[in-house]
């Protein structure tokens, strides 16, 4: 919103096509670290979970210096591609602002995974306060910029880490527990690894192919209308902090008829609240976007209304993964998002060209479709 509002449109879409390859690494993070992390802890004792956190956090670690590199690799490619999408004057910042980010993110996951939420809740509303109060002296003293934009969200991470940090998790630090945890999350990580490099191809491509057709501009349009969905987005996502690991608790303990109605009930709460949220964005997204970004993008609600729609759909995608993880058969999320990329590389192109943001959106919302229909169906048969 800030940068929309303070730097213009086309600065928001030429930020908002470096931050998909930052989410990528976030997304390998969360498959190859978090996501195991919650299915797996869980299953320890008291006295090994210890042993499995502080090897978690080496392993952690060096998955946030092999995603600095990475950025910056895909920092090189950009320079000598395109002129509009070029970054080398915040190389340096996104280099440590990924570094940082991992981090910073993995040690708000850790107090969730402890069930110390205030802790965590904590993490967060430091990290946030940091990042806007230190754009709103930005924006106060004429210094906001591109450049200063990224210098604050590395700032806003560096204190979420420094809050965050726990030494007690590096006194309990044994290799030969590292190289088991390794193979441990492995079992689970693999297929949500591959799952996850596909679903970024699948949904990205769509949007790199949107950005390279339809220029900064209209992609910032689209990218601003799809923020205001992300929130739908991260409420989801919040839910990987509890769901999940009620979900193995309860299999656990009572088996998988028991496992099975839970997700059945959290599914039928959930799609209700969400067709509930979808009509009220119906109704009030000209307000909607107005309150967040002026009149900016006044006649483009209904890109809000498909993008939240398309957010929506996506919930249902949730609760049979929590059970196909919690089960160690991950396996079909990643077909899923499979048969979806294959979609993405033959049409992706061709439709954006043809039907502008229109195919862009709709592109979109139909793989997404094609993935909740397959993970459903895939819980359903190995349930039975």
């Amino acid at each position: 919103i800030i940068i929309l509002r303070y730097l213009g449109t086309e600065t928001f879409g030429i930020f908002s096509f470096i931050w998909l390859f930052v989410l990528l690494l976030n997304s390998l993070q969360l498959s190859l670290i978090i996501n195991p992390m919650f299915s797996i802890f869980p299953k320890y004792s008291n006295k090994e979970n210890i042993f499995y956190l502080s090897s978690v956090f080496i392993i952690n670690f060096l998955l946030s210096i092999f995603s600095s590199i990475a950025i910056l690799i895909i920092i090189k490619i950009l320079n000598n591609f395109s002129s509009i999408y070029n970054f080398q004057e915040i190389e340096l910042y996104l280099i440590l602002v990924v570094f940082l980010l991992h981090n910073q993110i993995f040690l708000k996951k850790l107090y969730f995974c402890k069930n110390q939420y205030k802790k965590g809740f904590y993490q967060s509303i430091l990290t946030f306060l940091s990042l806007y109060t230190y754009l709103f002296y930005l924006i106060k003293n004429e210094k906001f910029t591109f450049e200063t934009l990224f210098l604050a969200i590395l700032i806003s991470n560096l204190v979420g880490f420094i809050y965050g940090f726990q030494f007690k998790i590096l006194l309990n630090t044994k290799f030969n527990k590292i190289i088991s945890v390794s193979s441990e999350n492995w079992l689970i990580s693999k297929w949500l690894t591959l799952t996850t490099i596909t679903q970024w191809i699948y949904s990205n491509l769509w949007q790199i192919n949107g950005a390279l057709y339809l220029g900064p501009y209209i992609f910032g349009i689209f990218r601003a209308c799809f923020n205001v969905a992300n929130i739908l987005t991260i409420i989801f996502q919040s839910f990987d902090n509890y769901v999940p690991i009620q979900t193995t608790k309860i299999f656990k303990k009572n088996g998988k008829n028991e496992m099975k109605n839970y997700l059945e009930n959290f599914t039928k709460l959930g799609g209700f609240v969400s067709l509930c949220i979808f009509l009220m964005t119906i109704i009030f997204s000209d307000f909607i976007l107005t309150i967040f970004y002026g009149k900016e993008l006044n006649g483009h609600n209904y890109i809000l209304n498909l993008v939240v729609l398309t957010a929506l759909i996506s919930f249902f995608q949730y609760p049979a993964m929590y059970g196909l993880r919690t089960l160690s058969y991950t396996k079909p999320i990643f077909f899923s998002y499979f048969l979806s990329l294959v979609i993405s590389i033959l049409f992706s192109n061709v439709v954006i060209s043809m039907f502008n943001i229109n195919g862009l959106i709709y592109g979109l919302m139909i793989t997404q479709v094609i993935i909740v229909i397959y993970i459903f169906f895939s819980f359903i048969k190995v349930c039975k």
